[in-house]
């Protein structure tokens, strides 16, 4: 490492080096290129992707409250027009930043150097709408239909591509937005999005179904805010300004949703009225996730496992690079007047860095190396255990459900064209439940292995308690609806828990999925949170069949054929509730079962509430 600067020959005397390190700080201090002075607003465009409405309330919460105006902003809002792709208006420079969905991955396969801001969305809204009456309400039989699928829906793609629908064999049609093509009968199925055209049959008393991505496991972002890199590179600091400014608008506009609907309604010519931007806005609420994470927040994995499911499917490459796709706000700052005037010293210092760092890292490469490679060789010895079980389990649980595909593939192709509707409508229902089963065991195995491998990598964050269970509940509510089963939720506000925002999710899925799912109709089930010292304590109890003693002793073992606790008939692995136990565990908590058999069960986890000291 350098030593301190001394005076020696052919070095500027004490006052002249000060009066260059002087000139340096003030250089370095001095605005840098593309940066205004505060006194004159920077003019900037917003390129929305649809019309105005609430989707878009942050950004008119930014502009109303001042938020834009402080950040030394002027800001124009521009609603999508026909025939103009929002998207493009980017790409070609006549916007600053843009609303996009996660194409903006095959935005970037195809060398667009766009970069996401913030995620507004944290669960994708876009979703397929059917009649409740349609014969082609299943996901399965929309092959046979006509469908209007709106541009830069690739996730919808994805969900199709998921449940064995080839997209080239699609019968599609010019989305018009119109949801009246739906209800004369013009299409089978329309791309909409769950947060408003529901609103417009709702309204009409008219019953529909929702086909969304999430149900087969395609959890994507939506309506983020992106630009492109070369705004980022040029005005850093604007980038910053307006992100913190719209991320203020956010919090405001899901805060106060009245006050904002309101002045949707009367300073921007929307279509909605103010009923529609209500039913909107709550609809929104847990999808925005505002009350248990920071309004746009991104989590890279995530991107990173989104851009994986683009990959499975053949949309991008494998190999997709994603450095730079995020925007990392301390990354921005310009010190380029410095770094050019000091380049000869920082050179220097950088070739000593890099052969100092050259060999510390071959020095740790070594040291990591002899460390993998014991821990490989016990991960090894504990999977080799595991292989005939797992093998068994797979060869007993997958050997149903297929053999059920199998049977009735076969009766389709000998009966089905005599068959009555009555009938192969069963048949149809039989085969999705069939595959439905095969498909859960297998991502509970995937899932479940990873985190024996230690490929699941946990990333830690302070998550309120009250927030998260209504998330989740907001998704199962129809679930517990449809089997006319009471969902309770006693969490008090100000309670927090500390771990993997997507592992406790899962698990809370999970567990309050199977509660409903072994629950009689008529019957309760029941979620409370407390906070118990140094952690917070979340029951799931439920009123259903409960689990016999011999059953409960042995829960947690993983077993190649085991009867469903409660009943007599079906049987499973138990790979489902072990991979929620083990998650609870990587994140330093505590899953146990309490149940009497015809009276019900309660699941209590405990989980850290602060990061550990």
């Amino acid at each position: 490492m350098a030593g301190p600067l001394r005076y020696a020959p052919g070095w500027p005397a004490g006052g002249a080096l000060l009066s260059v390190l002087v000139a340096l700080l003030m250089l370095a201090a001095a605005p840098a290129h593309g940066q205004s002075r505060r006194d004159e607003p920077d003019h900037v465009t917003l390129q929305l992707k649809w019309r105005h409405q609430f989707q878009f309330a942050g950004y008119y919460a930014a502009v109303a409250k001042g938020y834009y105006r402080d950040a030394g902003l002027e800001v124009s809002i521009v609603e999508a027009q026909p025939g103009i792709e929002p998207m493009q208006e980017m790409v070609e420079g006549r916007a600053t930043f843009g609303v996009g969905t996660t194409d903006l991955l095959l935005m970037r396969r195809d060398g667009k150097q766009v970069v996401v801001l913030a995620d507004i969305f944290q669960h994708s809204p876009l979703a397929l709408m059917v009649l409740s009456g349609n014969e082609l309400r299943n996901i399965h039989t929309l092959s046979d239909g006509k469908l209007m699928i709106e541009p830069h829906s690739a996730e919808l793609f994805a969900y199709l591509t998921e449940e064995g629908i080839d997209p080239e064999g699609l019968d599609l049609v010019e989305h018009d937005f119109d949801v009246e093509s739906l209800i004369s009968g013009e299409v089978d199925a329309m791309s909409v999005y769950a947060s408003d055209e529901p609103y417009q049959l709702a309204a009409r008393g008219i019953p529909y179904v929702l086909l969304r991505p999430i149900e087969s496991g395609i959890d994507f972002y939506g309506d983020n805010l992106f630009t492109m890199r070369s705004e980022i590179d040029q005005r850093p600091d604007v980038v910053r300004r307006f992100v913190d400014a719209s991320m203020l608008g956010w919090q405001y506009a899901m805060a106060h949703p009245e006050e904002i609907a309101a002045l949707i309604t009367t300073q921007y010519q929307t279509e909605k009225s103010l009923p529609h931007l209500l039913f909107e806005a709550s609809a929104m609420q847990p999808l925005v996730n505002a009350n248990v994470v920071e309004v746009g927040y991104i989590n890279a994995g995530r991107w990173e496992r989104i851009a994986q499911k683009y990959a499975n499917f053949g949309m991008v490459p494998a190999d997709i690079d994603l450095n730079g796709f995020i925007y990392d706000p301390d990354a921005t700052a310009d010190y380029g007047a410095l770094y050019r005037l000091s380049a000869a010293l920082a050179a220097i210092v950088v070739v000593l860095a890099a052969i100092a760092l050259w060999y510390q890292r071959l020095n740790g490469h070594l040291q990591r190396e002899v460390a993998e490679r014991k821990e490989v060789q016990a991960q090894l010895e504990r999977l080799d255990g595991q292989k005939s079980l797992l093998l068994s389990i797979i060869g007993h649980d997958l050997r149903s459900p297929f053999n059920v595909l199998l049977n009735y593939g076969d009766l389709l192709v000998a009966q089905g064209e005599r068959m009555e509707r009555t009938r192969l409508v069963s048949v149809y229902h039989n085969v999705r439940d069939a595959a439905a089963a095969a498909y859960t065991l297998l991502n509970s195995l995937l899932d479940w292995a990873a985190l024996q491998t230690g490929r699941s990598q946990l990333s830690a964050e302070s998550v309120p308690v009250d927030g998260l269970i209504e998330s989740v509940l907001g998704i199962l509510r129809p679930v517990a609806d449809a089997k006319e089963i009471a969902l309770h939720a006693e969490a008090p506000s100000g309670i927090t828990l500390y771990g993997d925002l997507r592992m406790i999710e899962t698990v809370l899925r999970n567990l309050i999925g199977n509660a409903l799912k072994y629950s009689r109709p008529g019957g309760t089930v029941t979620i409370t949170a407390e906070a118990q010292g140094a952690e917070t304590r979340i029951s799931i109890a439920d009123s259903g069949i409960g689990i016999a003693p011999d059953r409960l002793e042995r829960l947690f073992e993983l077993e190649a054929k085991r009867p469903v606790p409660g009943t007599s008939q079906e049987s499973g692995s138990g790979i489902g509730l072990i991979l929620c136990r083990d998650l609870v565990e990587a994140n330093r908590g505590s899953l146990s079962v309490a149940s009497e058999l015809d009276k019900g069960t309660t699941v209590t986890l405990l989980l850290p509430s602060a990061p550990p000291h």
